[in-house]
């Protein structure tokens, strides 16, 4: 069986699943008898896109296995290849880094909002420091430097005592 892969909907398919992508047209007696070849037309209830290119079983099997570690499928000059994860650009890096320090605002929110939360007047002063710093850090970040290397700026140790996802 034949597998297809589509650059616009970056999925495989097959002709079992999704409908070959060609159908014979009828023949009479005469013709099969005649032993003439029949003429194939699009099949009009394929849902394989025409921009998907063919690849073989091995070729199928060893695509799932380059994508299970992590890298992209993609058709160059022709043919399908696994290739490696470009490189977020740097409004991506930026906007993942803002995100990770909203939810950590956010999973701190209560604690400073609260007035009577259980925290000592020394544990709000430096929970308001931090969430400070947090507010002001994506602008001192260099925007592609990979997402591990960022060295964010470290919660007080006791948020993570009072169960504070972080």
């Amino acid at each position: 069986m034949e597998h297809f892969f589509s650059p616009s909907t970056g999925g495989f398919f097959n002709e079992r699943t999704h409908g070959a992508r060609l159908v014979a047209d009828p023949q009479t007696e005469a013709q099969i008898k005649a032993r003439r070849q029949p003429k194939y037309r699009p099949n009009p209830d394929c849902q394989i896109p025409a921009d998907a290119v063919a690849v073989s079983q091995t070729e199928w099997q060893e695509l799932l296995v380059a994508q299970g570690r992590g890298q992209v499928i993609a058709v160059k000059a022709g043919r399908v290849v696994a290739v490696d994860r470009p490189a977020p650009l740097a409004e991506e890096q930026l906007a993942q880094i803002r995100a990770r320090r909203d939810r950590l605002l956010a999973n701190t929110d209560g604690m400073v909002t609260v007035p009577d939360y259980p925290i000592t007047e020394e544990q709000r002063a430096e929970l308001i420091a931090w969430r400070a710093i947090l507010r002001d850090f994506p602008a001192e970040v260099e925007p592609l430097l990979p997402l591990d290397a960022v060295n964010w700026p470290p919660a007080p140790a006791w948020l993570t005592e009072k169960g504070v996802p972080l």
